[in-house]
């Protein structure tokens, strides 16, 4: 009798640890400091509106593209603080380093630059994907719009190594956004 009770005792704590959810883990894209050159001593004025973000990759953590073409969103993989957030924070620093004598706006000015992100995820394979579009308006006029795209292989497995690669995407095209402000015709 006893020999059943430790058995039911058993198999009950091992149905319990078995059934239990894992803790989340948080991952964030701004948590290094950042490696960009300044592209120009030219002064100018800027606002740059908040990025916006296709409901595809407007989620609580990183996103996987499995080869199906559907989206996998993790429960236990979470962003450490809304990604449209961390993305404008790295906007505003990349654009800041790059371009030192620049005057950053919170508000409209004569200059402004929208980014528009649709696609940003991962893949099993390790492969990663950033997709989007920016525009720069002086007012209302739209100056110019280009569109981007970059892929990109993690260099270990994992979210970490994920999010690393979507960081580093995001910089490089952050570069190109700087070169192309810094040789732009543009009058404060």
């Amino acid at each position: 009798m006893n020999r059943l009770l430790i058995l039911i005792g058993l198999s009950a704590l091992l149905c319990v640890g078995c059934s239990s959810n894992p803790s989340p883990s948080y991952h964030s894209l701004s948590d290094r400091p950042l490696t960009m050159a300044s592209v120009s001593d030219r002064p100018g004025e800027l606002w740059i509106e908040p990025v916006r973000l296709d409901s595809q990759v407007r989620h609580v953590g990183p996103v996987l593209m499995m080869p199906e073409g559907h989206l996998h969103l993790s429960r236990h993989q979470l962003w450490a603080a809304p990604l449209q957030d961390q993305l404008q924070r790295l906007t505003q620093e990349s654009l800041q380093a790059a371009l030192p004598q620049w005057q950053q706006h919170t508000s409209p000015s004569a200059w402004r630059l929208r980014i528009e992100v649709s696609r940003l995820f991962g893949s099993p394979n390790g492969e990663v994907f950033l997709t989007g579009q920016y525009s720069l308006f002086q007012g209302d006029q739209l100056q110019w719009q280009q569109s981007f795209q970059h892929q990109a292989q993690q260099d270990q497995a994992g979210y970490v190594a994920m999010t690393e690669q979507m960081r580093a995407l995001w910089q490089q095209q952050m570069t190109v956004i700087a070169q192309q402000l810094a040789s732009a015709p543009i009058q404060p």
